[in-house]
C-alpha cells in the first residue's frame, strides 16, 4: 500500500526464481523484487557526517565521561576527556552499544549493552554466477548469507545461552561457523556443501535487552534528553528514518512524519516490551 513491494513465493515459485536454493520445508518465502541490496555502513556514516558539517554542524572527537544534572533534573552539561566540557541543550544519546552506559552517567537506567557478533567470510568454486548474485538470504532457523564480491559473507546470532563475551573483537570464535552456519548452508543451498572458510571478523550490536527493538524518544525524567539507540542489529536499516525522528521532536515537539510513540522511553521504563521477532 506504501509502495514497498514485497512478494510471498512458495517453495515452487522460491525454486523457479532462485534455482539454487532447496525449498524443503519452507511454505513461504519472502522477497523484495524493488531495491534490494546492501551497502557500506562505515562509509555511508562518513558521508552523512561530511554532509552535516557541510551544513554547518560542528563535528567534535572525544570521549563522554560526565553528564552533569542541574535544576529540574535536566543535562546542563557534558564532560569529556581532557576537562572540556560542552554545554547541554538538547541531549541526544545514540551511541549504539555503549549507550546504556552513558545514560548510565546521567543516573539512568537503560537496557542497552554491546554484544557480540560474529561474521564470516567463505568461498565456494562451485557457485553459478546467479547465486553469486543471491539476495541476502534468512534460513528460518536465522542463519543469514550474501556475496561478497567473489565470496560470501555469513552468521547466525547465537542463543542467549551461548552469548558470547563482549570484549574483545579479535577473539573469533568459529565453532558457531562448524556447528551451526555451515550446515545450515548446505542444506539449504546444495552448492555451499563444498564451502570454504576464509577469514572472519566480529562487531558489536547495541543490543536492547528488553525487547531487541529500538528505542526512540524523549525521555520522560530528563526534559532535555532523546534517546536513539537499541536497535539489536537492525541499526543501519532504521537509524536514518529514526534520526528523523529525533529532529522532528527537536525541532517540531511531536513526531510529525510516522507516529513512533509505541517505541519511546516510557516502554522501557514500565517494562511493556516491544518484542523484535526478527533478529538475526
Amino acid at each position: 500500500a506504501h509502495g514497498g513491494e514485497t512478494l510471498l513465493l512458495d517453495g515452487p515459485a522460491l525454486a523457479a526464481r532462485f534455482p539454487w536454493i532447496a525449498t524443503d520445508g519452507v511454505a513461504l518465502g519472502s522477497f523484495g523484487p524493488r531495491g534490494e541490496g546492501w551497502l557500506d555502513p562505515v562509509l555511508l556514516s562518513a558521508l552523512l557526517r561530511r554532509a552535516a558539517v557541510a551544513r554547518g554542524a560542528e563535528l567534535i572527537e572525544g570521549t563522554v565521561i560526565g553528564l552533569e544534572r542541574g535544576a529540574g533534573g535536566r543535562i546542563d552539561r557534558m564532560m569529556l576527556t581532557g576537562g572540556r566540557g560542552i554545554a547541554a541543550g538538547e541531549v541526544v544519546i545514540a551511541a549504539g552499544a555503549w549507550s546504556g552506559a552513558l545514560c548510565g552517567l546521567a543516573g539512568v537506567a537503560l537496557p542497552v549493552e554491546p554484544r557480540k557478533r560474529y561474521v564470516y567470510v567463505v568461498d565456494c568454486k562451485g557457485a553459478t554466477e546467479a547465486l553469486r548474485k543471491a539476495p541476502l538470504t534468512v534460513d528460518p532457523g536465522g542463519v543469514w548469507f550474501r556475496p561478497e564480491g567473489r565470496t560470501f559473507i555469513c552468521g547466525v546470532s547465537p542463543a542467549d545461552a551461548d552469548e558470547p563475551v563482549a570484549t574483545d573483537l579479535d577473539a573469533i570464535d568459529y565453532e558457531p561457523y562448524e556447528t551451526i552456519v555451515w550446515p545450515a548452508l548446505a542444506e539449504r543451498v546444495p552448492a555451499f556443501e563444498s564451502l570454504k572458510l576464509m577469514s572472519a571478523w566480529a562487531g558489536y550490536y547495541d543490543y536492547n535487552t528488553l525487547d531487541q527493538n529500538g528505542i526512540i524518544g524523549r525521555h520522560p525524567g530528563i526534559g532535555n534528553m532523546l534517546v536513539c539507540t537499541g536497535f539489536s542489529g537492525h541499526g543501519l536499516q532504521q537509524g536514518y528514518a529514526a534520526g528523523r525522528a529525533i529532529a522532528e521532536l527537536i525541532l517540531d515537539g511531536r513526531f510529525t512524519t510516522i507516529d513512533l510513540t509505541r517505541f519511546g522511553v516510557e516502554r522501557i521504563l514500565q517494562k511493556r516490551p516491544l518484542f523484535e521477532l526478527t533478529v538475526i
